[in-house]
């Protein structure tokens, strides 16, 4: 269900303020405004044209893909591909915890350990965006949908250019990088 609302000027006299058997002049800049109230309004399917890339990534892989048919028949097919070596936080770190005193006497606390598995999937997701700036430069691309999970999703909204940010069209929190093409599709395009 859409909402009309109309821009109202003060000087607009209301019902009760004009003369008996005047019509009520109709103003020009009247115009209607559309408030898309939540969950009233259904978003239109992701239009997959050959000039939209779709990026699915995680925090140790990203595939970069395009449309090679038609908006009609789409046909996702991968044109780039990142990956990143990210074990365990415990295979990467060799260090116990460190230590500090808590002031006089003998009490000592530990630190938290160093997550560098998490470190490792930020510094990725800098890569993606860096690398999505690079072909938003050459104009590679005019509209881009994002599929991440969640936090990966936040991490590249924050690492992403202007210039990128305004192509993206559509951006859906989920982990996708092992599904197969097909799949992929269907969501983006439901989506």
């Amino acid at each position: 269900m859409t909402t009309f609302f109309y821009r109202i000027r003060s000087d607009d006299p209301r019902p009760g303020d004009r003369p008996q058997g005047k019509k009520r002049k109709e103003f020009p800049w009247k115009k209607p405004i559309i408030l898309a109230l939540a969950g009233e309004l259904a978003m239109p399917n992701t239009v997959l044209n050959r000039h939209t890339w779709v990026v699915v990534a995680d925090g140790e892989k990203a595939l970069f893909l395009r449309n090679e048919n038609s908006a009609t028949h789409a046909q996702l097919s991968t044109i780039h591909q990142m990956h990143q070596q990210n074990p365990a936080t415990r295979e990467q770190g060799s260090d116990k915890p460190g230590r500090f005193s808590d002031g006089v006497g003998a009490h000592r606390s530990a630190m938290d350990d160093t997550d560098w598995h998490e470190i490792s999937k930020r510094r990725f997701a800098k890569e993606i965006a860096d690398e999505l700036y690079v072909h938003a430069h050459k104009r590679k691309f005019e509209r881009l949908v994002l599929v991440a999970p969640p936090t990966i999703l936040g991490e590249l909204r924050q690492e992403l250019h202007k210039e990128v940010l305004d192509k993206i069209v559509s951006e859906i929190p989920k982990t996708l990088t092992n599904h197969s093409m097909s799949d992929i599709q269907a969501i983006v395009e439901e989506s």
